[in-house]
């Protein structure tokens, strides 16, 4: 068995589990990316059984135990088809009740914190940026929520950005499939998901009506329009807070929110981030509200600009440099 907590980077050690399991025939691993308690993450190439020339790259997440929610990981991500939801390959188990390797599409750029802090090279973003990649994020909410799946962590670290600047949610490993539920049943929520992004009622382990999971999402989806616009997390949480559920509960129950910006963020987007991060799931904002939020309708107009535009990279710097006329007067209209 290889040891997960140690030597995750080092290619050959992966990569000799995997020749001694007989998982490398159609396979050629790259390069590592990421790792967590009990399972690690690299690139690969998977060959053409007839023509190992010809090959397509993949993510493969390699897990260390057959769990519940590695489980429910994979039934979930193969289950889900959308622009904005990362595209499952295939699973197989690397070892009887020990290992599993799931192979998902690759996306260039990597997390959304990656492509923020090496790709942009800046904490904060532009508000074209921002809404651009919030539509994003939310169209894939969206889907989750009508297929009856809450993903239930929503972060920076869990959307992906592909080299067309397609935003895509992974990572189903503690989503809850409420196919089977009506919307008036109640459901206790486990406390689960990253500190910083988990609501007052995810923290408290309350129950709530399945009708209202999907605000479970929203919250910490604010959380990440909040994280983009500001570079820090709402209600003066901060690094040193996040092991301490009572610390955070309590900012998140009575600091406010600061909205206040250096960057002229518009009314319309100060709105809707408030909307989304109510402490009160009952005054939060819903999926279908959200949608239908002024400011998630001016996209329409930074995807009409993406038409218009050579290339990803030239729309990305009208984006960062909030050079979109037609947005920028939307969202700022002269009185």
């Amino acid at each position: 068995m290889i040891d997960f907590k140690k030597n995750l980077e080092k290619k050959e050690n992966i990569e000799n589990y995997l020749r001694d399991n007989n998982k490398l025939e159609n396979l050629e691993l790259l390069e590592y990316m990421d790792s967590g308690s009990e399972s690690v993450v690299y690139s690969v190439n998977l060959l053409n059984k007839n023509n190992r020339k010809q090959k397509k790259k993949l993510t493969m997440k390699l897990i260390l135990h057959h769990k519940r929610e590695n489980k429910q990981e994979i039934f979930i991500s193969s289950k889900l088809k959308n622009l904005n939801i990362i595209n499952f390959y295939s699973y197989s188990k690397v070892k009887d009740d020990e290992s599993s390797m799931i192979l998902i599409e690759m996306a260039k750029y990597g997390h959304l914190r990656n492509f923020q802090k090496t790709i942009l090279k800046r904490n904060i973003l532009s508000e074209s940026l921002i809404c651009f990649f919030a539509t994003q994020i939310l169209n894939g909410i969206a889907y989750c929520h009508r297929c009856r799946v809450s993903h239930n962590d929503i972060k920076l670290q869990n959307i992906v950005v592909d080299e067309y600047l397609n935003l895509k949610l992974i990572d189903f490993s503690i989503s809850i499939n409420y196919q089977k539920l009506k919307n008036e049943d109640t459901i206790n929520l486990p406390c689960m998901g990253t500190n910083f992004y988990m609501s007052k009622e995810v923290i408290k382990s309350e129950t709530i009506k399945v009708k209202d999971l999907n605000k479970i999402d929203l919250y910490a989806f604010g959380v990440v329009l909040y994280n983009l616009g500001f570079g820090k997390y709402p209600y003066g949480l901060k690094h040193g807070d996040e092991d301490n559920y009572d610390t955070i509960l309590y900012k998140i129950e009575n600091e406010k929110l600061d909205l206040k910006n250096d960057m002229d963020f518009s009314p319309s987007f100060l709105d809707f981030i408030s909307k989304l991060l109510k402490k009160d799931i009952n005054e939060r904002i819903s999926v279908n509200e959200a949608l239908q939020h002024s400011w998630i309708k001016g996209s329409s107009l930074l995807l009409e600009e993406k038409e218009k535009t050579a290339n990803a990279g030239i729309f990305l710097s009208y984006l960062i440099t909030d050079q979109i006329k037609a947005f920028n007067d939307y969202v700022h209209p002269q009185n």
